[in-house]
């Protein structure tokens, strides 16, 4: 019953994530920033691979593979992205348009 309602958690976060991916993209294809989305586009899908390993595996499964992939791209992504994150402090490693 509590893997069943942590699937259903854990799904409901990758549907929001894939949501705001989408107002992402749209917003960069119309040549605009979308700071605040890209924040919860980022939290969303932090959230969705770090829920994705907790659930029980019993080996190194492809889905765990893309985990692990998934976490460094975000990694690198939120680090290349420092005004989208207020926690990455007050300096700038890039100026902005």
């Amino acid at each position: 019953m509590i893997l069943h309602i942590y699937t259903i958690i854990h799904t409901l976060m990758s549907l929001v994530a894939i949501f705001t991916g989408f107002v992402v993209l749209f917003g960069l294809l119309a040549g605009q920033r979308l700071d605040g989305w890209t924040k919860w586009f980022l939290i969303t899908a932090v959230a969705t691979t770090v829920t994705g390993f907790f659930f029980p595996f019993h080996s190194l499964t492809p889905a765990f593979k893309l985990g692990i992939i998934s976490s460094i791209v975000l990694v690198i992504t939120i680090i290349a992205t420092p005004n989208t994150l207020p926690a990455r402090g007050a300096g700038s490693m890039r100026s902005a348009p």
